[in-house]
């Protein structure tokens, strides 16, 4: 990819200008390595990166960024996440610590906010006899992006406990929006919507929390045998109707490709680990070989869920 123009480092410095303005005790990181954000361990450096304390600072920032023309994206734990080896030139937020990761469990529902590790969620719900969320144990992902993308495993996602989503829309007002209208990986979010925090169900009944450890360990179990310990992204695809991806990719012969230090996972067809150095290229070269051969020998068009960030664009490959 090109390198930054003229333009664009005046964006930056315009950008950098505003914000010590604004917000002068703010931890503006520039230059930063994004690899060390994500769970596939890969990325260049964010032009600017910073973890705002709270909506406040949240919004100054996004509003800096748009007075300055400078592009933004927003990251919780780093999962379902390639960036690319030349980073990004614009502004990346990090929604982690103690603001973003409240949670209250109520009487009749649970709130959580966006950057709520998933792993705790089901901790919570476990210390309160709260059954159901057993399944979030092992996503290794924040609420905000599990239900951006609405995440699931072992036949539950987050979409079916969704009551209200709060979110913070691009005009910089917020919305709420109710649940229900969730699909596979698919939310009710428009596009540029950032999720704030949610509203979850909570079931009636109580659970003793014998039987909560019991279903977490089971599945827990489940994932050691099938899911590799690699640092990777989650699954690269989504599955089609009727069949799973993984078992396409293994039945193509594709198991083990290697590309410098990316590989297809000899555990899981549909994951691709590091195995050390492992570049954003060579996973994307990856991608395709097994999105070409699928589709040459089973007629099948595999559709990545893994979101690709680049100077271009964000979103799905």
């Amino acid at each position: 990819m090109a390198a930054a123009s003229g333009d664009g480092n005046s964006s930056a410095e315009i950008f950098r200008c505003l914000v010590r303005k604004s917000l002068p005790p703010c931890n503006l990181i520039e230059n930063l390595p994004l690899k060390q954000f994500t769970t596939l361990r890969i990325g260049g450096p964010a032009r600017f990166f910073c973890e705002p304390r709270n909506l406040d600072e949240l919004r100054v920032l996004l509003r800096r960024a748009g007075e300055s023309g400078l592009r933004h994206s927003i990251i919780g734990a780093g999962s379902n996440l390639l960036v690319d080896d030349s980073g990004f030139h614009g502004l990346i937020l990090r929604l982690r610590g103690n603001f973003w990761e409240s949670q209250r469990i109520g009487e009749k529902n649970i709130y959580v906010r966006c950057g709520l590790p998933m792993k705790r969620l089901s901790i919570a719900c476990c210390s309160n006899c709260i059954g159901g969320y057993e399944f979030c144990d092992g996503i290794p992902g924040t609420i905000g992006g599990a239900i951006a993308m609405n995440a699931g495993a072992f036949s539950s996602a987050m979409g079916d406990f969704v009551e209200k989503i709060t979110a913070l829309g691009r005009d910089g007002k917020i919305v709420s929006i109710c649940g229900g209208t969730f699909s596979y990986r698919k939310s009710p979010l428009r596009h540029g919507d950032i999720v704030l925090a949610a509203t979850l169900k909570r079931p009636a009944d109580l659970v003793p929390v014998e039987m909560i450890i019991a279903r977490r360990d089971q599945m827990s179990a489940e994932r050691r045998k099938k899911q590799p310990r690699e640092p990777s992204a989650g699954s690269i695809f989504r599955n089609p109707p009727a069949t799973s991806a993984g078992k396409l990719i293994d039945e193509a012969g594709l198991k083990g490709t290697r590309i410098g230090d990316a590989q297809i996972s000899l555990l899981h067809g549909n994951f691709i680990v590091n195995r050390g150095h492992a570049t954003c290229a060579q996973v994307l070269e990856l991608i395709f070989l097994a999105k070409r051969t699928v589709m040459e020998r089973f007629g099948v068009d595999l559709v990545p869920e893994i979101c690709f960030l680049t100077d271009s664009w964000e979103g799905p490959l």
